[in-house]
């Protein structure tokens, strides 16, 4: 038995035509719930993990079960069985089923809308930068000079001051000239010791 699923997507601001996107599923029910293990998922809150079950006999008849108590609406008519026929809308929380075809030997041709809940449920949580006290240009110059404190100007004050890169080099959290220092001298080169010139004669 075959199920042939549309999912609404968008409507095309080009075109105005409505996008699906298509999928078919080999099954003997068809399972619609919240739990990510059904075949149509609704994950609204008011929907049961298990909430319906649409079958289709071998007279090619299409009928949906509820399995929960809470039930579905059948063209706006409460219900918790019913025979479908194409045409039929199943509305189960805020989701929308259209029954398109039900021809016995053929795919049971289903038009899901899923009412996208997701946005509304972070938007209750959601915190511009407009609602702190700083504006972006504020806090980009405050993250800025503080990077350039931490990494350029501490370790510079260390070269200018010998005491300061002492204590800079004694302490484990904050940086140091050895940041841009390519270590002691190598041991192959230690004949030479500081004589820079005696290998690097032109500038």
């Amino acid at each position: 038995m075959h199920f042939l699923i549309r999912r609404y997507i968008r409507t095309n601001p080009e075109t105005g035509q409505d996008e699906y996107q298509q999928f078919q599923i080999r099954t003997r029910q068809l399972t619609i719930g919240r739990a990510p293990s059904q075949h149509v998922q609704i994950t609204e809150h008011v929907v049961n993990s298990r909430h319906a079950i649409i079958s289709q006999d071998r007279h090619g008849h299409v009928s949906i079960n509820a399995v929960s108590s809470n039930g579905f609406k059948i063209n706006g008519e409460f219900r918790k069985k019913a025979l479908l026929s194409p045409g039929d809308s199943i509305q189960i929380g805020s989701s929308s089923i259209t029954v398109e075809k039900t021809r016995a030997d053929h795919p049971v041709v289903l038009t899901v809308d899923i009412a996208d809940t997701t946005n509304q449920q972070e938007s209750l949580h959601h915190t511009s930068i407009q609602q702190v006290v700083l504006s972006k240009k504020a806090w980009s110059w405050i993250f800025a000079i503080s990077i350039l404190s931490i990494f350029f100007l501490i370790p510079v004050s260390g070269v200018l001051s010998l005491p300061a890169g002492q204590f800079l080099r004694d302490q484990t959290i904050l940086p140091d000239d050895s940041l841009w220092l390519s270590g002691p001298l190598h041991q192959s080169h230690q004949v030479i010791g500081k004589e820079c010139d005696a290998c690097h004669t032109t500038p």
